[in-house]
């Protein structure tokens, strides 16, 4: 029975180790020079830069028709006042309500990404009258905010979210 075991172990721990072989294999690295930060994103999406209003775009297939790509973004929002992280998903959750797509919370969580504190929080809003399921990482470094959002229409949210959870895992500041 021991031999059993430890074979099965064995066995558990290279399928393990191949695995994550496998994962960094599928992935490229995005660097933002600049701004002093790296992070991991699918390989077989596009990083594209400064678009709509992003630092960085991670654009993956389209859905819906070819009419929505599924993305993740990193954003920054240049502070004028010191806030809490809690403080500063709460500005955005009311933000959100405010904005009449129909925001609903569906679950906020603590965490830390690159050694900060950070917010993750997953939500759904109405947009063009498509319903949107995303997911918002945010987190403060020198009085700027850095959000870090997974953008999807809802019946293709739970495929990609190993996606959002690469990007703000690997995530750090050289």
């Amino acid at each position: 029975m021991k031999k059993f075991t430890l074979s099965c172990f064995a066995v558990l721990i290279t399928l393990i180790l191949a695995v994550s072989v496998i994962g960094c294999a599928q992935s490229k690295t995005y660097t933002n020079t600049e701004l002093g930060f790296s992070c991991q994103y699918p390989a077989d999406w596009d990083a594209e830069e400064n678009m709509m209003g992003a630092l960085v775009i991670f654009a993956g297939p389209m859905t819906l028709d070819d009419t929505f790509m599924i993305n993740i973004s990193i954003v920054t929002d240049e502070l004028s006042d010191v806030y809490t992280v809690e403080e500063y998903s709460r500005l955005t959750e009311l933000q959100f309500e405010k904005s009449g797509n129909d925001y609903v919370k569906i679950q906020g969580k603590n965490t830390t990404i690159s050694g900060l504190p950070a917010i993750v929080q997953t939500f759904t809003v109405t947009v063009d009258d498509y319903p949107i399921k995303d997911i918002q990482a945010y987190f403060i470094k020198d009085m700027t905010a850095y959000i870090i959002t997974y953008d999807t229409i809802e019946e293709s949210h739970d495929k990609y979210t190993d996606y959002f959870d690469l990007v703000i895992s690997t995530f750090k500041f050289e």
